[in-house]
């Protein structure tokens, strides 16, 4: 046990800690006592800098598996395969599983989901490449999300692929019809789309500007848009840009996410 102890390094982040502070740190497995030291510091570049001549004694297979698995997170932000953001007492990470934490061990949830962002939850929707299951996401992600969205978070997709029943989810999905997503803005100048009567007529047309086309394709009333072309139109804008609600202008993520919402509730709320 005490060669455990000196190998395992809990590192802890604390805003305004001048220097670092090393002390002996225990957690329980499965009710028994697990030893370690834990480090406390606000400037991570003191770990970086003491790691920075130590030899690795760890297989080279191993590191090169971490080294990918942690390049992929860090380009994409999204979990891989292997790789989880989540407390190592989370029963339903897998052995074999590797583990990454920033932080107290105790601040994240299932995987990390409770840091999950409305971008990345809008745009699995469209795209569905994320590892985790709807009960995970309703249960782990929706609660801060929602109050993080003013209550407003497209959810059908989620409710109709999840196990366990959410009443908080379905009293919301109830209220966000066509109607309820469409401002009266948009109602009132429906005029600006006379001329067109699909949605793939005005992303063809259009779609040289993204912000007007996803703009336009909102005003069609609710019987002239096909889910099939507004999933085709939706699937393209995320294969040009796959971070499209994060590198985009305010007024282009407002459309995509008025849309999306819009596809959730055509394809599986109504």
């Amino acid at each position: 046990m005490k060669l455990l102890e000196d190998r395992f390094i809990f590192v802890e982040y604390q805003q305004g800690k001048v220097g670092a502070e090393v002390s002996p740190y225990t957690i329980m497995i499965d009710d028994k006592p697990l030893s370690m030291k834990k480090i406390v510091v606000e400037d991570f570049k003191l770990v970086y800098k003491a790691l920075e001549g130590k030899k690795s004694k760890l297989p080279v297979r191993i590191l090169r598996r971490f080294k990918q698995e942690l390049y992929d997170f860090t380009v994409t932000n999204m979990p891989t395969a292997s790789l989880r953001v989540a407390s190592i007492e989370d029963e339903r990470v897998a052995d074999e599983e590797l583990v990454m934490a920033i932080g107290k061990y105790s601040d994240y949830g299932l995987r990390g989901l409770h840091g999950l962002k409305a971008d990345e939850w809008y745009r699995n929707i469209v795209v569905g490449d994320m590892e985790f299951s709807a009960d995970d996401l309703l249960e782990h992600a929706y609660t801060d999300l929602v109050k993080q969205n003013s209550g407003i978070l497209p959810v059908n997709k989620y409710l109709s692929e999840a196990v366990k029943s959410y009443p908080e989810c379905m009293e919301s999905a109830k209220k966000q019809d066509f109607e309820f997503i469409i401002c009266n803005t948009i109602k009132k100048n429906r005029n600006k789309v006379s001329n067109y009567n699909s949605v793939m007529q005005i992303w063809e047309n259009e779609k040289e500007s993204l912000d007007r086309a996803t703009y336009l394709i909102a005003h069609l009333v609710e019987e002239k848009i096909s889910v099939d072309e507004l999933e085709t139109v939706l699937k393209e804008i995320f294969d040009n840009d796959t971070n499209v609600l994060q590198n985009s202008k305010p007024a282009v993520r407002t459309n995509v996410k008025r849309l999306i919402r819009i596809y959730d509730y055509l394809k599986w709320g109504k």
